[in-house]
This record gives C-alpha cells, sequence and structure tokens, in this order.
C-alpha cells in the first residue's frame, strides 16, 4: 500500500468591511477539518472586524492522505 499526499487550499481576499465564511473537508462519512467565522447576516467573522478591507483574510491549505494499493 502507498499513501498519496493531496491538497487543497482556501484563499480569502476580503473587498468590503466585515466578512464571514465556513467551510468542512469530508472523508469516507468523517469531517477532517472544519472552520468557521461569523454568521452571514449577523454578526462578521473575529469580533465583526472591519480593520482587514481589501487584503487577503484567510490562507490554509489542508493535506490529505489517500491510501492506494499498488500491484
Amino acid at each position: 500500500m502507498k499513501l498519496s499526499y493531496k491538497f487543497v487550499g482556501f484563499l480569502f481576499w476580503n473587498w468590503g468591511g466585515g466578512y464571514t465564511y465556513g467551510f468542512e473537508l469530508w472523508h469516507g462519512g468523517t469531517r477532517t477539518f472544519v472552520d468557521i467565522q461569523g454568521q452571514a447576516g449577523v454578526a462578521g467573522a473575529y469580533g465583526n472586524d472591519q480593520s482587514r478591507q481589501n487584503q487577503w483574510v484567510y490562507d490554509h491549505f489542508e493535506y490529505i492522505y489517500f491510501p492506494h494499493i499498488t500491484p
């Protein structure tokens, strides 16, 4: 058996005032990663932070391991 390494990346750019985000990664029926900040229409991320306009507000890469059977 050989492990194959893959990754998924999330980069968020904030154009205006407050922002929110939320996502989950699932593999084989198991949640492997979750990150949620703020609630859309209610309160922005990180205490409704309005100071981070026109810049990257999130940069995360999550590595995922997939087993492969090799002959």
